[in-house]
């Protein structure tokens, strides 16, 4: 059960190149020959994103309020997402609350604003000749922020945590084809001390084996779990809830340290003085804090912040341009906003309804009205930035535009009537739906609106349930009913999905706290879904992309509302940023400093 999106996303440009070699070869090894034209072809689709950025810088002279704030040595990073306080990987399931783990914490590989796997804690690894076994060789100057070295067995008590027996987030899916799964996650009684696929070989040696060869398999460790030091994360096994009663502490090797933290209010860190990289981090304090969305970009205007990350109202950019020392970075979001259907619950469970309900809604009316240029709809959950989402594949789509003739024959044949109110009928039960949202936002309530508009047209009775996020992800992850579509939004960070997709469409992961909230079962899906992740070529894996981005445009257990540009607005003392749509500040934190 991973995400994310975050949740949370990935390119894999070494993962055939070590593949393809007729031996276990390292990564820091040059390719040759026929491997590394298959590496360069896989580089390009997957880093395609990273030239997509456009940056519109700003006045260099105009004054800047920022500069003679207080607290100007510091990075303030307004977010309207605010903190559960997961700021470790295995518990960490929301944007706002990964800044804090990407800064404090290191991954084994991750991610360049490239779209280059580049070695983290890992100074190497190599693929075993049956694509199975992964052996990382670690860096052996690696520490955590209280001096303590990090070793092979931090490596593998990160691993293991998600595979407890009593664990309770959601990144079961990082290891759940790992060889000895089954057997530590069966055991209660604490006799497997860990998984038999990872082997401790020696301080700075570990290796992990999966049941089958998956082209995806790279990605459970590229920027996926941020190692975590047992000696002070350490619990017994079957009683994680230890650690996760410390999911809010940090003690981590990234190039910060927590030095700060009010729950719901703000995060501050320091410059973490154990950081084992040569690029070191040039901005003293970075502090990320909570702002409202109605006074964040008066906030940004006004210098007492200095970023916003990944807005996407176009009055707010236009007024944050008139500021004059504001600069511009945007570039497509690697994801979209949705509406989910319950595919298990009445009377969504019939595709014609939910098919209808798509039709229905004019979503290019919303889209227009809002983003203003900045977004466009989109027909199937693929990420826009995915080398999957071809341009052959986008012409063989079923758009689904506003048709509302379409959707009243649909409800016709799914055995909806209209009657003489108004609304539709059938075994004298009226068509309603519930819609579960999160309140208090500016673009829901316009959406909201328009949506009650259109299906009244349609004989569609349109209820609303407004909830706060914590109580949203509750409803429908854990108590999976109640509702009949939800809303929400999701980030990939990588252009290769498919573990993502996996997780959230597959039959297997519709169970409480499981990734497929739609509760979609299809057994064409399922089979596609494992077929795509086993195909080591690139182009015949863009065909199966394909073959299963049809089946599900048929089925329609999701109403996309838009795939937008991002725009990271910045003030311009902040200097060397660079993103893309799968690499955010919290990425390249290391390359920004602040002029004086």
């Amino acid at each position: 059960m991973l995400k994310k999106s975050i949740v949370l996303v990935l390119v894999f440009c070494l993962t055939i190149t070590l593949a393809l070699a007729g031996c276990s070869k390292q990564t820091d090894t040059a390719s040759q020959g026929e491997e590394k034209q298959v590496a360069d072809q896989i580089s390009e689709a997957g880093s395609k994103d990273a030239g997509d950025v456009q940056k519109q810088e700003s006045d260099e002279t105009a004054p800047n309020p920022a500069k003679t704030r207080k607290s100007s040595d510091a990075f303030v990073v307004g977010d309207g997402g605010g903190f559960k306080g997961q700021f470790i990987s295995t518990y960490n399931s929301t944007v706002t609350d990964a800044y804090v783990m990407k800064l404090c914490f290191s991954p084994l590989l991750r991610y360049n604003n490239k779209g280059e796997i580049e070695p983290v804690v890992a100074k190497s690894y190599d693929v075993s000749e049956d694509k199975k076994t992964f052996t990382f060789h670690l860096r052996d100057d690696v520490k955590f922020s209280d001096g303590t070295p990090l070793t092979a067995k931090d490596v593998a008590f990160t691993y293991n945590t998600i595979a407890d027996p009593s664990y309770d987030g959601r990144h079961t899916a990082v290891v759940q084809e790992m060889v000895g799964f089954k057997e530590y996650n069966d055991d209660e009684a604490g006799k497997v001390k860990t998984m038999s696929g990872i082997k401790i070989v020696d301080e700075h040696t570990i290796s992990f084996t999966f049941n089958e060869a998956l082209r995806t398999n790279i990605e459970n460790f590229v920027g996926q779990l941020y190692i975590i030091p047992e000696h002070y994360y350490g619990f017994e096994k079957g009683k994680t809830v230890d650690i996760k009663a410390k999911q809010h502490e940090v003690v981590g090797s990234g190039p910060y340290k927590l030095v700060n933290f009010e729950p719901g209010q703000f995060v501050e860190l320091a410059i973490n003085e154990n950081y084992f990289h040569e690029n070191k981090p040039k901005i003293p304090k970075v502090i990320i804090k909570k702002t409202e969305d109605a006074t964040q970009t008066e906030e940004l205007i006004a210098g007492q912040i200095d970023m916003i990350a990944g807005e996407i109202d176009p009055d707010k950019l236009a007024a944050a341009k008139d500021s004059g020392f504001v600069d511009f970075y945007q570039y497509p979001r690697s994801g979209y906003g949705y509406l989910k259907f319950n595919t298990q619950e009445a009377p969504t469970n019939d595709k014609n309804v939910r098919k209808a309900l798509v039709y229905g809604f004019n979503r290019k009316a919303f889209v227009d009205a809002f983003f203003k240029g900045l977004a466009k709809t989109q027909d199937v959950p693929i990420n826009q930035v995915a080398w999957g989402y071809t341009k052959e594949l986008q012409e063989k789509l079923i758009s689904y535009d506003y048709n509302p003739e379409e959707a009243g024959k649909l409800l016709d044949e799914a055995g909806w009537k209209m009657g003489d109110d108004g609304f539709r009928y059938k075994d004298g039960k009226k068509l309603s739906v519930q819609i579960a949202s999160i309140s208090d936002m500016e673009m829901w309530e316009m959406v909201a609106g328009l949506m009650a508009d259109n299906y009244k047209k349609i004989g569609v009775e349109l209820k609303i349930g407004m909830m706060d996020f914590n109580s949203l992800m509750t409803k429908v992850y854990d108590e999976r009913d109640g509702f009949n579509m939800y809303s929400m939004a999701v980030t990939y960070y990588t252009p290769d999905p498919a573990n993502d997709l996996y997780s959230a469409w597959h039959s297997k992961y519709d169970v409480p706290g499981g990734d497929n909230t739609a509760q979609f079962r299809n057994e064409k899906n399922d089979e596609l879904l494992e077929n795509i992740r086993k195909e080591f070529d690139i182009e015949k894996a863009k065909k199966m992309y394909e073959e299963w981005a049809l089946n599900i445009n048929d089925e329609m257990p999701i109403l996309i509302l838009y795939a937008n540009l991002y725009t990271d607005m910045v003030n311009n003392r902040v200097k060397g940023y660079s993103p893309t749509a799968i690499y955010n500040w919290s990425n390249d934190i290391v390359n920004m400093s602040i002029e004086e």
